[in-house]
């Protein structure tokens, strides 16, 4: 890699096409970049920790047709440690821009945040399918944390009324 500039603290590379290739290669699946990642004796166990509590939660929401369970606290885990992976690596860029830390701290906050989103994601489909089939009963699914019961019990609301608008 050579180093073709730095401009306001941000570093810009020129790379031939076969390097990234190869760096994306070791990158494709979210379990050898947990491995790489654990490898690293200074990265933060907590950071590390949740990383692997993500993809577990992935793979069941990927699993289940209904909603998997999650701690009522997941989502807010997972934004308290993306602030802290995030300090760190400010910290570490400000020491030194090239280090093989700052790739290992930008590498699990991409993908705690890739997993955090996709987990999003797949619930309020899994939400929104819910609600639209059984707004009528106001039954929530299981496994909704508080703040998805919340959103289910407007989007039913919602649906409720429009029926109703409808249908008098």
């Amino acid at each position: 890699m050579s180093l073709r500039g730095v401009s306001s603290g941000i570093v810009f590379y020129a790379v031939e096409p076969v390097s990234i290739a190869r760096g994306l290669a070791k990158h494709v699946r979210s379990s050898r970049v947990v491995m790489e990642i654990e490898s690293t004796s200074d990265t933060n166990a907590l950071s590390r920790q949740f990383l692997a509590k993500a993809l577990d939660a992935r793979r069941a929401e990927n699993s289940c047709p209904s909603l998997a369970s999650l701690s009522d606290d997941f989502f807010n885990d997972g934004n308290r440690c993306l602030g802290e992976i995030s300090r760190s690596l400010q910290s570490e860029i400000d020491r030194d821009a090239l280090s093989k830390k700052v790739y290992e701290l930008g590498m699990m906050h991409r993908s705690i945040h890739h997993h955090l989103d996709d987990i999003l994601q797949q619930r309020l489909q899994k939400i929104v399918m819910y609600a639209v089939i059984s707004y009528h009963q106001e039954t929530a699914p299981p496994h909704l944390i508080p703040k998805e019961k919340a959103l289910f019990e407007r989007i039913s609301s919602v649906l409720k009324d429009y029926s109703q608008s409808l249908n008098p």
